[in-house]
């Protein structure tokens, strides 16, 4: 439902939002009118490192610079929002429908977090999205026991937990494919997922069968084969929840998690907590 073009330019995108993370000096001086501001070649190196989770093409680097290079500081700024939408038919909802082109054409946000609804309804929003963006979008999605996880005619996958449970994380591998295969043919290179939490507090309210263990090597070995999995099919996985909520007794909507279990951490509570 999405086309080779998109498939690889939402890759592309991603690895400018990584370039960011790694290089912010590249990230020029916000002038009284920093819409207006340019970034000048001569400020990228022959010699740069593009961070990517996949390979890139000279060619794929190319496109990088030059979209860095027409940007405003503001459009930068704006490739690393990524707001979260419903996925749904917009027939009727006028006022959902203007925010999404708003956040797309508007601001030019670097991507959408899309969550509910259902596949044909969420494809099409996506395909529509994909359409009006200047530069095409990184869709992202919490698929963590698959689309059903979101979507109410997606497949759903057993729990981690219970994936562990079998002592054959080949498994986990292919679950990876299979969710991934689901994802993109959606339009979706970036689930949110795995959940690489460890099982350790038996009063953790929210964790639970969604970790694979409460034993970190089993938990290290079922994730990897996840995201090993996903990546032959050329989706973006995202390990979570940093630094660790397994061994938290607190819902994150509902305060800040305590992490006194894990040694360093308390003190920085409240930067850990606005960073997730």
């Amino acid at each position: 439902m999405i086309n080779k073009y998109y498939s690889n330019k939402i890759l592309f995108s991603f690895s400018i939002l990584i370039l960011f993370m790694f290089l912010p000096s590249i990230i020029i001086s916000v002038g009284r009118d920093s819409d207006s501001v340019k970034t000048n070649r001569s400020q990228f190196s022959p010699d740069i490192d593009f961070p990517s989770v996949f390979p890139l093409t000279n060619e794929d680097k190319e496109w990088i610079k030059d979209n860095l290079i027409r940007m405003t500081t503001r459009e930068k700024c704006a490739q690393m929002i990524m707001p979260w939408v419903l996925g749904k038919n917009y027939v009727g909802d006028s006022l959902g429908l203007a925010r999404i082109n708003y956040l797309v054409k508007g601001l030019k946000v670097g991507g959408l977090i899309f969550s509910g609804g259902d596949v044909l309804n969420e494809a099409s929003d996506i395909y529509n999205a994909q359409a009006i963006a200047d530069i095409p979008l990184l869709i992202s999605a919490d698929f963590e026991s698959g689309p059903g996880m979101r979507l109410s005619d997606g497949t759903e996958f057993p729990d981690n937990m219970a994936l562990a449970a079998t002592e054959d994380s080949n498994l986990a591998f292919k679950m990876g494919q299979a969710v991934s295969k689901e994802s993109k043919t959606i339009g979706i290179f970036q689930n949110l997922a795995p959940d690489i939490d460890i099982n350790n507090n038996p009063d953790n309210p929210i964790i639970g069968i969604r970790a694979y263990s409460d034993d970190k090597k089993i938990v290290a070995e079922f994730g990897n084969s996840f995201i090993r999995g996903s990546l032959t099919e050329r989706v973006i996985t995202t390990a979570k929840h940093f630094p660790g909520h397994g061994g938290s007794d607190r819902l994150r909507n509902s305060g800040i998690p305590g992490l006194s279990t894990i040694p360093g951490f308390g003190r920085y509570q409240p930067t850990i907590a606005v960073r997730h």
